[in-house]
């Protein structure tokens, strides 16, 4: 049994990060995959849980979910994230907009993650708590949501977008949504969704936290 515990993008391609027998590996989501739902269970402590990755007591203390909230002003960030050169982004995907900061070693892999069309830098920040302070100033001043949410242009943009639709592999047709068990040859993706040669696709975020075959 493997157990899920992360959607990635590594070297520009989807990823899961599982547990099997102890030990943690990366598998890249290519050619014959077979995702067999069993049950889920915390990714912190093991614990069986109805949904998500994580039970209410490991979530309500985890380090990571706590500093991932922190808006700049109120609550703290990791030191080991905090310390890192950071930016200020604007992104857009299916026609929709959010503002974002990120470690500035992970731009592209961030915006290859959430499956954006378009994004750019605003600013650079040499620390994660002006970035986090930047992020929530240009949100509430040019009412754009840190979550793509509606489908209304911003009045600021970067002075450079980059087309991130040519990093993905988008199939035509029509792709049925499909949960619980899917397998077949990927065909392609884009963020966490992965397309199938049976016409289905599935969202790996939705998996995490899942033990499969």
């Amino acid at each position: 049994m493997k157990h899920i515990l992360r959607f990635l993008v590594f070297n520009n391609y989807p990823h899961l990060l599982i547990r099997e027998n102890g030990k943690e590996k990366l598998l890249r989501v290519e050619g014959n995959i077979s995702l067999n739902f069993k049950e889920r269970k915390c990714i912190s402590c093991g614990k069986k849980i109805e949904s998500g990755y994580m039970c209410k007591e490991c979530k309500f203390k985890d380090p990571f979910r706590i500093s991932a909230s922190f808006d700049g002003f109120n609550g703290w960030m990791l030191k080991s994230i905090e310390d890192k050169e950071h930016v200020v982004y604007l992104a857009s995907k299916d026609g929709m907009w959010k503002v974002g900061s990120t470690q500035k070693r992970r731009f592209i892999q961030r915006m290859l993650e959430q499956g954006v069309d378009f994004g750019g830098i605003i600013v650079e920040t040499k620390n994660g708590t002006l970035a986090r302070q930047m992020e929530t100033l240009i949100s509430r001043k040019f009412s754009i949501d840190d979550r793509f949410k509606r489908e209304v242009k911003p009045s600021m943009l970067p002075s450079h977008l980059i087309d991130f639709k040519k990093f993905y592999r988008i199939p035509s047709g029509e792709f049925k949504d499909v949960k619980y068990n899917i397998e077949g040859k990927v065909i392609g993706w884009k963020g966490p969704e992965i397309f199938f040669d049976c016409n289905k696709k599935t969202n790996l975020r939705w998996w995490v936290g899942s033990i499969i075959e």
